[in-house]
């Protein structure tokens, strides 16, 4: 068969083999003459029969330039079988036409090579006992569990032995860029034998064979502590027959008796045999249907030889080497598959929606947990009995997408999750009641991710509110922080889905629990060992910007800054990197760090620190008041707020440490802004405690300002002076003695001396019943006079969102912390 083809594809429109990461070559096959399609042509769907219902492989077809798969229903048929059956009538009738993926909207399909579906069936079930089916509904969940890319390409963690590279958009040819390439057998047919004509390969075999013609060499002076002596050579030689070829060269190394009797020359038969079992070196050379295993007796050592001879120079046949690509990577799936298939009894027949994990009655919850709504916190209080008794899902006209998530507990409480920004109206026939049998608790929530900026990214213990813009699938991971014995960082590495710069996920390991991982684990970095009693009290993170799709926020990390209460602190990765995003989370007298979340896919890297209320607080008491946005007419209080929930506020408050002075805080002494050093426009705004410790929101900048407070005063209103309606030009702050302290850079009445003075505007927030008598400044204009809102208690600290770039504070980002009038209500 001529294995040439047409540079059809443009992998800006490419569909990719979900098993070996290749691009499939779209045809229109003459099916009234005689089809002749090349290995990349012909492809089987794993689809199923209804959205996520009855999982099913075709038989062999071909891809349309509509990106339409056009296959036999039957798996055991064929596009150009001669026999369409007495009831198909014509080719066209015979094959079905299938949109990939979910194009249809009424089923899955995913598209596979039909040499690469053999190969993986060998793997699984050599003796081809299994039904197809089976293997295909078991590999249609592994799949549809994976995550993708924008375009809906899989991104499974691998590289498929460097396919995932071609994947990419090009200005060319798909097989242009892969044939100029230095890999270029990744199109080679997998189904190409074993060269076994020594004359077309003479040079190359016997470069190959002259270590293993080597005269054996007695090292003798076996140690006393070799253990192999003791052991008779057959009994050896049966030891190495089932080591793979990496091992048998390790213990040649460990034990002089082993590498005596183990001389390539001494080798017998059944060990270069066993180099061609299914699951070891060679397993790919005879896997069927393409290469059957020889039916007489043959030399293996030669047949190694000539393997290896042929693998040293891929360039005449590439694709046997592909072959060995494609049957290595399927290791990545055959281990989940067989897995899946022994315990196919403990496999729910839809493992895409609805699954629920449940613990024994006699089992307690752990710390309380909080999910996020779009309003306020929803706590339960689990270590006093309180747990999650039903579940409401509330979904789309698509059952797949969770537009709510209502809680019940059985203390007769209960807390909606919603659309973020929207009221949603679900009919009652598209919600669906999750209880647990009598007996059982619900404890977890698992979900299959699919980031539409409409739907839930994650339903975890913690529900975390963030609307992403990545197309798809990805995958979130989540874990305690509490009672954690030792942190282990993992970086990425050369060929898999995060760069060695880039830092890809956490250990960790807990004093009386299993380690949790979150994020992917590749390679470890380094560590952070807790001493008993000690916690981690603040985590920063530094973000790259570096994928293409507008409304992902933050890209991956690299770096990651550890804080314990006892004092260590610990960077991980480049110390000296800085990203385009700096996020930071801290313990403070209201909230510690109660959890970490963890999403990811193929590019970017979603992570957030959960707070909970500490130990000794009444619930929650803080209330983050938005700022003013740029439509609300400077009014404090506006519903439309800047600020988004995928942001991070940092929180610097008024009394730091539980018993007022503790880790050499205290109150509020003072209070210091500091300029950017270009302009007067406020770059940070830091508190300065009794004890001496400083608190700063945004960045440390020039000509700092600093006013102290008179003992026992407090603050009563603030005010924020804009000039040209988006720029700081002044920060005020009024207390219960009549003072104002004001801060306004002397830079700022230098220029208004030369240039005409800027129109002024304020925007004020009362912080306390005595801020309503206080006056609007000297000489501004536009003060609004808000009232203080409904439910608002103590004032207790200031919160900031800093600038991407410089890390300065912005208007519209800016604003106070309160407690609340009625803490005990959820």
């Amino acid at each position: 068969m001529d294995n040439s083809h047409w540079d059809t594809v443009s992998n800006r429109r490419s569909v990719f083999c979900s098993l070996c990461g290749v691009a499939i070559d779209p045809s229109q096959a003459d099916l009234n003459g005689n089809p002749e399609l090349s290995w990349l042509n012909e492809v089987r769907a794993v689809r199923t029969t209804h959205l996520v219902s009855d999982p099913f492989v075709t038989g062999v077809g071909y891809l349309s330039f509509q990106q339409e798969v056009y296959t036999p229903r039957d798996e055991g048929r064929r596009y150009d079988d001669e026999d369409h059956g007495p009831s198909d009538g014509a080719a066209e009738s015979f094959l079905q036409a299938q949109p990939v993926f979910n194009s249809s909207r009424e089923y899955w399909c995913y598209v596979v090579h039909d040499a690469c579906w053999e190969l993986l069936r060998d793997r699984i079930d050599p003796g081809r006992q299994m039904p197809t089916d089976t293997i295909a509904r078991h590999l249609f969940a592994l799949l549809y569990n994976t995550p993708t890319n924008g375009e809906g390409t899989l991104v499974p963690g691998h590289d498929y032995g460097g396919a995932a590279q071609f994947q990419l958009p090009s200005r060319y040819g798909y097989f242009t860029v892969v044939d100029s390439s230095g890999l270029p057998y990744l199109t080679g047919d997998p189904r190409e034998e074993l060269q076994r004509d020594e004359d077309c390969m003479r040079e190359a075999i016997q470069a190959m064979s002259a270590p293993f013609n080597l005269p054996g060499m007695s090292l003798g002076n076996y140690s006393d502590s070799d253990v192999f002596c003791s052991l008779p050579n057959e009994v050896v030689m049966h030891i190495v027959e089932y080591l793979p070829s990496s091992d048998v060269v390790n213990i040649r190394l460990a034990s002089r008796y082993v590498a005596d009797t183990s001389s390539p020359n001494l080798l017998p038969q059944e060990f270069w045999a066993s180099r061609f079992w299914p699951g070891s070196e060679m397993g790919f050379v005879f896997a069927q249907p393409f290469c059957p295993r020889p039916s007489k007796l043959v030399d293996w050592r030669l047949l190694y030889i000539k393997a290896k001879a042929t693998l040293s120079n891929p360039e005449p046949f590439p694709g046997f080497r592909n072959r060995k690509r494609i049957w290595h990577n399927l290791q990545n799936l055959s281990d989940a598959l067989r897995i899946r298939i022994e315990n196919e009894d403990w496999v729910t027949d839809t493992p895409y929606r609805d699954p629920r994990l449940v613990m024994p009655p006699a089992s307690r919850l752990g710390p309380v947990l909080s999910a996020e709504t779009s309003l306020e916190p929803f706590y339960i209080d689990g270590p006093n009995g309180e747990v999650i008794t039903k579940v409401r899902v509330g979904r789309d006209v698509n059952p797949e997408l969770i537009q709510s998530l209502t809680l019940f507990t059985n203390r007769g409480r209960s807390a909606q999750f919603c659309l973020p920004d929207e009221v949603v109206k679900i009919p009652l026939h598209r919600k669906t009641d999750i209880e647990p049998k009598e007996g059982e608790l619900l404890t977890a929530f698992c979900a299959k991710v699919m980031a539409r900026r409409d739907t839930y990214p994650d339903c975890h213990v913690e529900v975390v509110r963030y609307s992403s813009g990545y197309q798809r699938g990805f995958a979130f991971t989540t874990a305690e922080l509490s009672d954690v014995r030792e942190v282990r960082v993992s970086v990425g590495k050369e060929g898999r889905s995060r760069p060695e710069k880039h830092i890809s996920g956490i250990w960790l390991d807990y004093r009386d629990s299993t380690p949790a991982v979150v994020g992917q684990w590749i390679q470890e970095n380094g560590s952070l060992a807790l001493e008993p009693g000690d916690r981690i009290t603040q985590v920063t993170t530094w973000h790259d910007f570096t994928n293409s799709y507008r409304h992902v926020m933050f890209g991956p990390i690299v770096k990651i800054r550890l804080c314990t209460a006892a004092g260590t602190t610990k960077e991980f990765l480049n110390p000296t990197a800085g990203g385009s995003v700096c996020l930071s989370y801290r313990e403070n007298p209201y909230e510690e760090l109660r959890g970490i979340t963890w999403g990811y896919n193929c590019e970017w890297d979603h992570v957030r620190i959960l707070y909970g209320p500490r130990p000794g607080s009444r619930g929650n008491p803080l209330i983050t008041v938005p700022p003013p946005s740029r439509r609300s007419n400077g009014l404090w209080h506006d519903g439309d707020s800047d600020l988004k929930s995928w942001m991070v506020p940092e929180k610097a408050f008024l009394v730091e440490g539980r018993s007022g002075a503790e880790d050499g805080e205290g109150p509020v002494v003072a209070i210091e802004v500091s300029y950017k050093d270009l302009s007067a426009e406020p770059a940070g705004l830091t508190l300065v405690y009794r004890g001496g410790a400083e608190r700063t929101l945004g960045a440390l900048g020039k000509r700092p300002q600093r006013q102290e407070l008179l003992p026992g005063e407090t603050l009563t209103r603030m005010e924020v002076g804009l000039v040209r309606r988006d720029r700081i030009a002044f920060l005020s702050f009024f207390t219960d003695t009549n003072r104002k302290l004001h801060f306004s850079d002397a830079r700022a009445a230098t220029t208004a001396t030369t240039t005409p003075a800027p129109q002024l505007s304020s925007r004020a927030c009362v912080l306390a019943e005595a801020g309503r008598v206080q006056g609007t400044g000297d000489g501004v204009e536009g003060v609004q006079d808000p009232t203080r809102m409904d439910g608002l208690g103590a004032f207790v600290g200031l919160w900031a969102v800093p600038r991407r770039n410089g890390r300065s504070l912005r208007h519209n980002l800016l604003g106070p912390l309160f407690e609340t009038n009625d803490v005990g209500e959820g």
